[in-house]
């Protein structure tokens, strides 16, 4: 079994209408979120609103933009998304980048350092192929360095993947994979860990601050 997923602007919006939406159900206390253990990123999210309100935020991975969503009805500034495929966006307060083009603007030194860092069942899936990226066994490592490059000394990173109880992990197919305690540790790597916080399902959230050295 092979997974290949591609997504089209037609897929891949970023609405006024959703930001819209996404704030009344808030102000009504509605879960906005597309996964069921989304809601421990939105308590954190909240937890740590000191961190990313009126700032730079950085996001990785998406489709449907509820963690952006949430970025801005909670006071981000500016929120960037890096994602595989293109998205049409009309919102003035985000933006969205493919790796590829960010890459180069980074190395140019066109792009600032952000402050805060959010990615939610992404990162398991780098490397693997299914989202038209290229094979590379550690891709989702060379995704937390890239991370970790992006944010600013002391910057957080809300970091969102599946886990289990010991010390070795698995891949499903070239679905995502599945992160035992080895895995973690080299993820995590460079990182302090501030909290853990275990979701509904099979996910966890870390939420992990830059290192100052």
């Amino acid at each position: 079994m092979y997974f290949m997923q591609t997504h089209t602007k037609d897929v891949c919006k970023f609405r006024k209408k959703y930001i819209y939406k996404v704030t009344e159900k808030i102000l009504k206390g509605e879960q906005v979120n597309t996964y069921r253990s989304g809601t421990c990123v939105e308590d954190t999210l909240k937890e740590y609103i000191n961190e990313f309100k009126g700032k730079r935020s950085v996001v990785i991975g998406t489709i449907r933009p509820w963690l952006e969503a949430l970025l801005v009805v909670y006071g981000g500034r500016n929120v960037i998304t890096l994602e595989y495929n293109e998205c049409d966006v009309n919102v003035d307060q985000l933006e969205v980048h493919t790796p590829y083009d960010f890459a180069e603007k980074y190395l140019r030194g066109t792009v600032d350092q952000f402050d805060f860092g959010v990615t939610f069942s992404s990162l398991e899936h780098s490397g693997l192929g299914r989202y038209t990226d290229p094979i590379n066994p550690y891709g989702d490592l060379e995704a937390m360095a890239q991370i970790w490059c992006m944010l600013k000394p002391g910057g957080i990173l809300l970091l969102g993947i599946p886990c289990v109880d010991h010390d070795n992990g698995y891949i499903v197919w070239n679905a995502h994979r599945v992160y035992g305690i080895k895995r973690l540790q080299q993820m995590t790597a460079n990182w302090r860990v501030l909290q853990v916080i275990k979701c509904e399902d099979f996910h966890v959230v870390y939420v992990l601050r830059k290192l100052l050295f």
